[in-house]
């Protein structure tokens, strides 16, 4: 025995019918070619020209509805279940990315690093979100995972280079007193080939370059 199916008509799944009535609808024009239908038992909505079975030629025998502007796609019940197609609504599927987006965000209070993580799940997740035309939901965890990461990257930022200032600091006054101890080690080499070029005595400048109180530094 074939499937049963449910075709979408004016935003309300009508069947079960057999698949041969499907196909018949398609090509009298009743139903366009991409109807959304879905065999009982089934979870997902789908057009039927995605199915080898309903590529068929169209003969339309009137003008086929034009589709609404917005769609909710109701589904058939779980096996298992009482409820009828009906009876229950598609609920969109909640983003896997705008939920890792928001654990980053979170775990970045402790650890920084996922922040950068947290803000390029919530990215992807929210481009991905807008653009399925509410297939996929979870915006609202991806603003939240944005927000987290953002904030607590730079909270870890500020602490870190709170920390990192005063090593920067001593390590800079350590370089400077580097080149003091340098700078004074040239001048005492200086003065001390100086006073080897003056036989010894140690440059001044007494009463001048030369003569009794001076020495032989302009001789």
């Amino acid at each position: 025995m074939g499937k049963e199916w449910y075709y979408n008509q004016d935003d309300a799944p009508c069947g079960p019918v057999d698949e041969p009535e499907v196909i018949r609808l398609i090509q009298s024009g009743e139903l366009p070619p991409g109807v959304l239908v879905c065999f009982e038992g089934g979870s997902e909505w789908l057009p039927a020209h995605q199915y080898t079975c309903f590529k068929v030629e169209v003969h339309p025998k009137k003008k086929a509805p034009e589709p609404a502007a917005s769609v909710t796609v109701p589904k058939p019940a779980s096996a298992g279940t009482s409820q009828s197609p009906g009876q229950t609504s598609i609920q969109p599927k909640t983003s896997g990315l705008a939920i890792a987006s928001l654990v980053c965000g979170i775990l970045a209070a402790c650890t920084g690093v996922t922040g950068l993580l947290g803000l390029i799940f919530a990215i992807v997740a929210i481009r991905k979100i807008n653009g399925s035309g509410g297939a996929v939901g979870g915006k609202g965890l991806a603003i939240g995972g944005l927000i987290t990461s953002v904030l607590f990257g730079i909270i870890y930022v500020a602490i870190l280079a709170s920390m990192l200032l005063p090593t920067l600091a001593k390590a800079k006054g350590k370089a400077n007193r580097m080149k003091c101890a340098n700078n004074i080690s040239t001048i005492n080499k200086c003065y001390l080939y100086f006073a080897d070029e003056l036989e010894g005595q140690a440059p001044h400048l007494y009463g001048g370059f030369s003569g009794l109180e001076g020495n032989k530094l302009a001789q």
